[in-house]
């Protein structure tokens, strides 16, 4: 009968421990939990104090003339041979077109204002999305080629998107990949010449 009663005893010690382990886990879930939805709150909190509507600008010297740079920058059917995050491009007239981005997103672009070899403004015409505004884009003649300006005109609805635009990448991250992508267009065109 001890062995009985010790086989008992071991049992109720093993349930004991289970029941001490699984409320251990219970905390430190609750506490990650709690950390996360607290770390929510904060940016959604900082996110909402930010400005829907933001104004960025970036320049940069390129080594092309303003009329050979404009239909460069203009040829929206030629986006997806050098800017990389794009995977195709359907024209719906001369001046809009939708970009397929590689995750699959789809937005609608027009040109609303224009002047050949000195300036265009493109416009997401899409108003379902979280986010919206225009990209101007302005060519000046240097001696060694142009200068191109593309000021953005955004605004981003989300809170947590407007903390994570502002904070972690940064309002002008999409014009930095842009420029990114013209440079080493050009520099792929100027070695195969």
């Amino acid at each position: 009968m001890q062995s009985l009663f010790n086989s008992s005893s071991v049992g109720e010690e093993s349930s004991a421990l289970f029941a001490i382990r699984m409320k251990q886990w219970f905390r430190i879930l609750l506490s990650v939990f709690l950390a996360f939805s607290l770390l929510i709150g904060v940016v959604y909190a900082v996110g909402s104090g930010l400005p829907q509507a933001h104004t960025v600008s970036l320049s940069t010297e390129l080594p092309l003339t303003p009329d050979k740079l404009y239909p460069k920058l203009r040829n929206f059917r030629e986006f997806p041979s050098w800017q990389k995050n794009l995977e195709s491009v359907e024209p719906v007239s001369e001046i809009s077109w939708k970009e397929k981005d590689t995750s699959g997103d789809t937005i609608t672009y027009a040109i609303v204002k224009e002047e050949p070899n000195r300036m265009f403004e493109t416009k997401i015409m899409d108003e379902d999305l979280p986010f919206g505004g225009s990209w101007t884009f302005e060519i000046s003649e240097t001696k060694d080629g142009s200068r191109l300006t593309i000021t953005e005109n955004g605004y981003v609805y989300s809170p947590i998107f407007r903390f994570v635009a502002h904070y972690v990448m940064g309002n002008d991250s999409s014009i930095k990949t842009y420029l990114e992508y013209l440079n080493s267009a050009l520099n792929r065109e100027k070695v195969s010449k």
